[in-house]
C-alpha cells in the first residue's frame, strides 16, 4: 500500500541512525576494552559523553539526509554534509570573524549563513570536562534541545523536499 513521504524520509533517518549507532556502539566497546586491558579505570563522567556523541551524528545524519534529497549527485550529498559537519565546529571562531569584518556586507552575510550551519560545539562535552563551570549541566541541556531541533527542522525540510519531488 502507499507510504506518506515524511513516513518514508523518517523511516530512511531511523534506519540510518541504528546502522550508524550499531557500527559506533562496537567502536565503543572495542574502545573501552582496549583501554581497560591497557589498566584504565573508568571514571564515569567518561561515558557521559556518549550521548553527545550521538546527538552530534542525529544531526549529521538529518544533514545528510536533507542533502541526499537536495543535491543531484551523491558526491555533491557528501560535500556538503561534511562542510557543514567541519564549519558546524567552528561557529564561535565563525561569530568573531563576522565581528571583525571590515566590510559590513561580508559580516552580515557571514551571520546569516551562521544561522543555517549546526552549532555543533555545544555539543563539545569534553571542553566542559577540560574547564568546567558552574552552568556546565544547563549547556549541555540546551545544547541537547538546539540538536534535537536542528535534527527535527533537517527533516522537516526534508520530507517537504521530498513530498513535492516527481517519482
Amino acid at each position: 500500500r502507499p507510504l506518506p513521504r515524511w513516513k518514508y524520509v523518517a523511516g530512511r533517518f531511523a534506519g540510518l541512525l541504528a546502522a550508524v549507532f550499531s557500527a559506533k556502539g562496537l567502536m565503543a566497546l572495542m574502545h573501552v576494552g582496549v583501554m581497560l586491558l591497557k589498566g584504565w579505570v573508568p571514571e564515569t563522567f567518561f561515558f557521559a559523553c556518549y550521548p553527545f556523541m550521538a546527538l552530534k551524528i542525529s544531526v549529521a545524519t538529518a544533514l545528510a539526509l536533507f542533502f541526499s534529497l537536495f543535491s543531484t549527485s551523491q558526491v555533491s550529498s557528501v560535500v556538503f554534509t561534511l562542510f557543514f559537519w567541519l564549519l558546524g565546529h567552528f561557529g564561535t571562531e565563525l561569530e568573531f570573524l563576522a565581528e571583525k569584518a571590515r566590510n559590513a556586507a561580508a559580516g552580515l552575510g557571514l551571520k546569516a549563513f551562521l544561522l543555517l550551519l549546526p552549532r555543533l560545539e555545544l555539543l563539545n562535552y569534553k571542553d566542559l570536562i577540560e574547564a568546567p563551570s558552574a552552568g556546565a549541566g544547563m549547556l549541555l541541556a540546551r545544547g541537547a534541545v538546539y540538536a534535537v531541533m536542528y535534527a527535527g527542522a533537517c527533516l522537516a525540510l526534508s520530507a517537504t523536499l521530498f513530498s513535492r519531488k516527481e517519482l
